[in-house]
């Protein structure tokens, strides 16, 4: 495997993980982990002589690198479902070495990437971020967000994020599930559209598909239609977002 080889194309899901150590001789502890967590195996296997590797979870190949930290990743910590607490932040400013995880594969995918996720930062890890979602999770986040690991609601909260721009709110990350991603007006405050997106978002990933152009869909007291997109501004921050196409709740 060469660096060529984890390069994301638009239904990867890519996790970068902040951890405290880097070399590949880690990978005994990430197995010991992430098998006393999750009561499964895990495989791990390096290249030689460097830091590229392949961690087989179930049916599900991911492949790995470790490579330089990222100091920026502290200024995402506000980004966390769950803050991170002053010690978690004292972690993630020390981070040495960042573990890059891609994999392919929807659902399936997610949920072992979850797995391994939630392993690392069992093992010393201090947050992981998702360049597809732009969200860093805190190891608190991970650890309440992963008790469900099989959940869709659990893999949207830990894969999905919504936020608004000129009176539109749209996803990021239903992209890498091989799905559209989802927008609506702003018409009833910023609760309203980011549990409205976060809740059909959630459904999607479910059906594995996306729902058909025109479906009506009841959120809260109201009816939307759903109709295909883009309506709301362009968003460069994530390219790869809306690869899939893009559709738009509208009342």
């Amino acid at each position: 495997m060469t660096q060529t080889d984890l390069r994301a194309t638009p239904d990867s899901f890519v996790v970068l993980v902040a951890a405290p150590w880097g070399s590949n001789a880690a990978a005994s502890l990430l197995v010991q982990t992430y098998e006393q967590t999750w009561m499964e195996p895990l495989h791990v296997a390096w290249e030689d002589g460097q830091e590229i590797g392949e961690i087989q979870s179930g049916a599900i190949q991911i492949r790995c690198m470790i490579e330089e930290p990222i100091p920026e990743l502290v200024d995402l910590c506000g980004t966390s479902y769950e803050p991170y607490a002053a010690s978690e932040q004292i972690m993630l400013e020390m981070h040495t070495h960042v573990w890059r995880l891609v994999a392919t594969g929807g659902m399936e995918a997610a949920t072992a990437l979850l797995k391994v996720m939630t392993a690392l930062i069992e093992a010393g890890g201090s947050g992981a971020f998702l360049p597809q979602a732009l969200r860093l999770h805190s190891p608190r986040t991970m650890r309440v967000l992963s008790m469900e690991p099989g959940s869709e609601q659990t893999l949207a909260n830990i894969f999905v994020n919504a936020w608004h721009g000129e009176d539109w709110m749209r996803t990021r990350g239903l992209t890498a599930f091989g799905l559209p991603e989802i927008e609506t007006p702003v018409t009833d405050g910023l609760n309203g559209a980011y549990f409205r997106l976060m809740d059909v978002a959630t459904n999607m990933i479910r059906r594995g598909d996306k729902f058909p152009s025109g479906s009506q869909i009841t959120a809260g007291p109201k009816t939307f239609s759903l109709e295909e997109g883009p309506r709301g501004p362009k968003d460069e921050r994530v390219p790869m977002a809306g690869h899939f196409g893009v559709q738009s709740l509208v009342p």
